[in-house]
């Protein structure tokens, strides 16, 4: 697997890899999000349009197109967590930790390599998955959905959204449980982290060892999810995504 981040969007600046990379790709002004399905959204009329390469990628693997996709495990989320943790701080900005990127790992080598392997997964293909209209969430007339991603509740958490799911959203995730083989959307139940609906964005305590170690361990299990999906995947297709 890859870092594929800069030849999905080419109109986006540049990145290097590892976390860096990430986080010089999240303090960027972006033309596109390498997950999205589309080449553009129009100002005018308020709508995307085009297939992006994403899009005729995801073709090629799973021989068709969702009316939508998603980025399955978030990098950023967990390195802010650690980040926030070191530094006492309830806020960090992408610019602001890149500043601060030696102090932040001062002591923590081995983890500073984990986060760069985990930051170019980020953007692999392995870790986009096709998702139903509204995954995301939305809002029409009287009905808002928050969808995946919602700060205070799940903060990108697979598995933390995969429950909210079952009570808040349950067509979404019948569509998860209907398609778990066609999209290999088996990390859904696979993959446990240490967190809970609610409490999934507090900085990390580093001073307590369990907490830190269940944390690394969060990492180590994202990855290899990644790396069974990627294996999964190559099967759908010619493509080899474990390059």
């Amino acid at each position: 697997m890859k870092c594929v981040r800069n030849e999905l969007v080419p109109k986006n600046k540049k990145t290097s890899n590892g976390l860096i990379g990430l986080l010089e790709y999240r303090s960027n002004e972006n033309v596109n999000h390498p997950d999205n399905m589309y080449d553009m959204y129009n100002e005018r009329s308020k709508r995307y349009e085009g297939e992006s390469i994403t899009a005729n990628l995801f073709k090629k693997i799973y021989g068709c197109v969702e009316e939508s996709s998603d980025t399955i495990f978030n990098c950023w989320n967990y390195f802010s967590m650690f980040a926030r943790g070191i530094l006492d701080v309830f806020y960090i900005s992408p610019q602001m930790a890149i500043d601060k990127l030696d102090y932040i790992f001062k002591g923590y080598d081995e983890l500073r390599i984990l986060f760069d392997k985990f930051a170019d997964l980020h953007h692999s293909m392995a870790n986009f998955m096709p998702a139903p209209r509204g995954y995301n969430g939305y809002s029409f007339k009287n009905y808002t959905h928050d969808g995946k991603g919602n700060y205070a509740r799940d903060n990108d958490f697979p598995d933390i959204y995969y429950k909210r799911a079952e009570n808040d959203f349950p067509d979404i995730y019948d569509w998860i449980n209907k398609n778990k083989k066609k999209y290999s959307l088996e990390f859904f139940e696979e993959y446990k982290s240490p967190w809970k609906d609610g409490s999934a964005n507090n900085p990390l305590n580093i001073k307590g060892k369990e907490e830190l170690e269940g944390f690394i361990q969060s990492i180590k299990d994202a990855i290899t999810c990644l790396e069974t999906r990627a294996k999964n995947l190559n099967s759908f297709t010619n493509f080899n995504l474990s390059d």
